[in-house]
């Protein structure tokens, strides 16, 4: 019985060692925003009052504001005045409050808080990833107007309203609403979130891709179409997740995961205990070593510190994001670009062929070629289209040779051989292209009268190869 109680007192005092409890401003409702400044102080702002703990206890500031009706409706919004409704982002010494939907905007400033924005409540971004880069405001994504949106917009200081952001890549990925997002340096990573189905935008869908958007360049590089599967594909992410050592982290489950998505890794770690009670719609504040977040036992709100060092001693495992290397992917897509570009090559030099002989007389040393048509033609015939095709015509000088090789004849019979032989070839090329004229046709030789000149007024080519004339350029 003595070791039971001993058991739990040691277990008490290992959870208190672990997880430190301090009371919480007793004035504060549900409806307020917690949020860290820029100074690493801890501040629970309920409309116009603020608490800022510092050194182990609170302090109460009575923050002035213009008692204007466009201000009222912004600062005592209707919807609740928490982290569900305003997104917190901090530049150096001012704070600022995103309305959730995008529009409103609220600056803290000292000991005033006001409202800074030319804009009406835009309803259009809701569940959008809002962050600050280079003391600009922007937000990523959202749903609004029964659509979701895949596009950025940035808070214009110069006119006080929200601009499109138009980035350089003219694929844009798909557009969504909660996603897991972390800036690191000038690069902006989005993984997940919900989005309509393709076969039913009545249907909300996970994602499961990632990309990343560069902020300088404006250019967006999907990394990967579907991520491991053994990422929880449903992380509540309207608190934007917080820092650990300088990644991402989100609370699921009694797992903390947190994302380096530089080095393609995720770590899970277990919680246990720690996080029961923890008021779901206050966000987690990271201070280096140290997460602070609010409980909510028995109706007392108590503000709670953890240790970075007693999430990571339950270390479960490490995995990849992508699962495959994504220079990997690159290559793979790359050749996959290479492989339809030969393909379309190679389509488009089928045709050509075809076109080519269909217009061409062609030739071997038994065959004449035309139209997708052949016919046989003797060995004189091949001597004689050889001549045509090196330089469109030939002599009788030259027939005479073709004819006669074998054995000499008579000047009268040689004109004879060489009518014969014409007719003939002129008959051959006629049922080939079914022609109703001559194609060898004669005349006197300009040069020497005593001579015939006989030529075609069609080109022909030997026959060439698909594979030669492929390669062709």
């Amino acid at each position: 019985m003595y070791k039971l109680i001993y058991l739990i007192l040691f277990l008490g005092f290992q959870e208190f060692l672990s997880a430190q409890e301090y009371d919480f401003p007793k004035k504060i409702n549900d409806n307020f925003v917690f949020f860290k400044s820029q100074d690493n102080k801890i501040h629970v702002l309920q409309n116009s009052f603020e608490y800022v703990y510092e050194k182990g206890k609170w302090t109460e500031n009575k923050l002035n504001y213009r008692p204007l009706k466009r201000d009222s409706l912004i600062l005592f919004h209707k919807k609740g005045f928490d982290n569900t409704n305003f997104k917190v982002v901090s530049d150096q010494n001012k704070t600022f409050l995103v309305l959730s939907g995008g529009g409103p905007v609220l600056q803290k400033e000292g000991d005033s808080i006001f409202r800074i924005d030319n804009s009406v409540e835009q309803r259009n971004q809701f569940g959008a990833a809002t962050f600050i880069y280079k003391n600009n405001m922007f937000m990523y994504g959202g749903y609004g107007f029964w659509s979701f949106k895949n596009y950025i917009t940035y808070y214009d200081f110069s006119s006080n309203q929200w601009e499109l952001l138009r980035t350089q890549s003219e694929k844009q990925p798909p557009a969504r609403r909660k996603p897991v997002f972390s800036l690191v340096k000038n690069k902006l990573y989005v993984m997940g979130g919900r989005s309509n189905s393709a076969n039913n935008y009545t249907i909300d869908i996970a994602l499961k891709d990632l990309f990343v958007v560069d902020m300088d360049s404006k250019r967006i590089e999907t990394l990967t179409s579907e991520f491991n599967p053994k990422i929880p594909i449903s992380f509540h992410t309207h608190n934007n997740g917080f820092d650990f050592e300088n990644k991402r982290g989100y609370l699921k489950n009694k797992i903390v995961t947190v994302f380096d998505f530089p080095n393609n890794t995720f770590y899970n770690y277990k919680t246990n205990n720690v996080f029961d009670k923890k008021l779901s719609h206050v966000p987690i504040l990271s201070f280096s070593d140290t997460l602070v977040f609010v409980k909510k036992i028995n109706g007392v709100k108590k503000l709670t510190f953890l240790s970075l060092n007693e999430i990571k001693k339950n270390g479960i495992e490490s995995f990849p994001i992508v699962l495959a290397p994504v220079e990997k992917t690159y290559s793979l897509q790359i050749l996959f670009a290479l492989l339809c570009l030969f393909l379309v090559f190679f389509v488009y030099k089928l045709f050509s062929y075809k076109d080519y002989i269909d217009k061409l007389i062609q030739f071997d040393e038994n065959w004449l070629y035309f139209s997708g048509k052949k016919i046989r033609i003797s060995s004189e015939q091949s001597l004689a289209v050889v001549l045509l095709e090196k330089h469109g015509e030939f002599t009788s000088n030259d027939l005479n040779k073709i004819v006669s090789k074998k054995k000499k004849y008579a000047k009268s019979h040689l004109t004879l051989l060489r009518k014969v032989f014409i007719k003939n070839f002129n008959d051959t090329f006629a049922e080939l292209l079914d022609l109703g004229q001559d194609l060898v046709n004669s005349e006197k030789l300009p040069s020497d009268k005593r001579q015939i000149l006989y030529r075609t007024n069609k080109e022909i080519s030997k026959k060439e190869s698909f594979l030669k004339f492929m390669f062709k350029f």
